[in-house]
C-alpha cells in the first residue's frame, strides 16, 4: 500500500523500512501518518494541479513565521535540506510536505469554549500576520498565496455554470446569487488592505493539546477580508443548525470589531467559494453522489445569510 509515498519518504527524508504508514485523509490533500522508532510524523500529498512550487512555499513560509506565534504545524526538511519535495508523474508534478506531528484531541462537536477558543485564536493569527506582512520585503515568499477577492466569486459562478448536472434553473439561481453577492462585496469588503487569512479554520481543522488550541491545514491560506476567515467558522454552524447558540461564543473570543455586512457577505463568500468547488471535487466519495444536493443546499445557506434570515 501507498507505495508512491514509501519510496517519497525512503529517498526523500530517509524513512527506511520497517515504518508504518496510514491514511488519515482524503480530500482537498491527501493526509497520512508515519510513524518510526517511536516517532510520528504527517506526510501531505497536495492535490495535483491545485497549486504551483511557489504557492505551497509561501505557505510553508507563513508557518516557518507564524510558528513564533502560535502552536501551528512545523515543515521539515528532506535530506536535501529543502521543504518541499517534488516527484514527476505522468500526469504533472506532484509535491509533499512533511511535518511534526501534533499529539492532542480533535474537536468533532465543537463546544461554547471551544469556539471562544477558536475566535480568540483566529485573532491572534489576523494581529500576528500583520506584524509579519508589515516587516516583510516586496519580494517575499509569502505573498504568493491565492487572493479571496471578486475573482472567487467569479470562478465559482464559472464553475457552477459548467456544471453539467445543475439544471437551467439552478444556473440562473447561481448567476442571481453571484449578481447580489458581488453588490455586496464591492459595497462592504472591497478594500486595498493586505491581511493574511487562514482559509480553513473549522473544528476539523483545530487541535486541543496540553490546554492550548492548535491551528492546523493552511493549505487554504491567502489574502483577503477578515470576514471571509470568520465565515469559515460560521458555515459550520449554520450547517450544524447551531449558529444561533455558538456564533456569540466566537465572537467573545474574537473581540475585534467587524459590521454586521461584513459578516455576512464575508460567509456568504465562504459558501458560494465551497459551492463553486464541487464541480471539480467529484473524486471526493461523498460528493460524487447527488453533487447537485449539495450545491442546493449552500445556494439556500448563502440565500438566507444575504437576506439576514440567519442568527448574528
Amino acid at each position: 500500500m501507498y507505495q508512491e509515498e514509501r519510496r517519497i519518504l525512503d529517498t526523500a527524508y530517509s524513512f527506511h523500512e520497517p515504518f508504518e504508514i496510514t491514511i488519515l485523509h482524503q480530500g482537498e490533500n491527501a493526509t497520512f501518518l508515519v510513524e518510526k522508532d517511536s516517532s510520528s510524523f504527517i506526510l501531505r500529498k497536495y492535490r495535483l494541479g491545485r497549486y504551483n512550487e511557489a504557492q505551497i512555499m509561501a505557505e510553508i513560509t507563513w508557518l516557518e513565521a507564524l510558528g513564533c506565534y502560535l502552536n501551528v504545524p512545523h515543515p521539515l526538511k528532506n535530506q536535501d535540506q529543502l521543504y518541499l519535495t517534488i516527484f514527476p508523474t505522468p500526469t504533472g508534478t506532484q509535491y509533499y510536505a512533511l511535518f511534526n506531528y501534533i499529539v492532542g484531541e480533535s474537536v468533532d462537536s465543537p463546544s461554547f469554549q471551544d469556539y471562544h477558543n477558536l475566535g480568540r485564536t483566529l485573532a491572534l493569527l489576523h494581529e500576528k500576520s500583520d506584524i509579519i506582512l508589515q516587516t516583510s520585503t516586496k519580494d517575499w515568499i509569502g505573498y504568493n498565496r491565492p487572493r479571496y477577492d471578486q475573482n472567487i466569486i467569479e470562478a465559482s459562478l464559472h464553475c457552477l455554470l459548467e456544471a453539467p448536472f445543475l439544471d437551467r434553473k439552478d444556473k440562473q439561481q447561481c448567476q442571481s446569487l453571484s449578481d447580489s453577492l458581488i453588490e455586496a462585496y464591492s459595497k462592504y469588503m472591497l478594500t486595498d488592505e493586505l491581511h493574511f487569512l487562514h482559509g480553513d479554520a473549522h473544528s476539523g481543522n483545530i487541535l486541543r493539546s496540553n490546554g492550548l488550541l492548535h491551528l492546523l491545514d493552511f493549505d487554504e491560506c491567502g489574502f483577503g477580508h477578515r470576514a471571509f476567515d470568520m465565515g469559515v467558522p460560521r458555515l459550520h454552524m449554520i450547517s450544524a443548525g447551531n449558529v444561533e447558540q455558538l456564533w456569540g461564543s466566537f465572537m467573545n473570543g474574537y473581540q475585534q470589531k467587524v459590521t454586521e455586512d461584513e459578516i455576512r457577505t464575508g460567509t456568504a463568500m465562504r459558501i458560494f467559494y465551497m459551492a463553486g468547488k464541487i464541480p471539480q471535487r467529484l473524486d471526493i466519495e461523498h460528493l460524487r453522489h447527488q453533487p447537485e444536493q449539495y450545491i442546493k443546499k449552500y445556494l439556500l445557506y448563502l440565500k438566507k445569510e444575504l437576506s439576514g434570515d440567519t442568527a448574528i
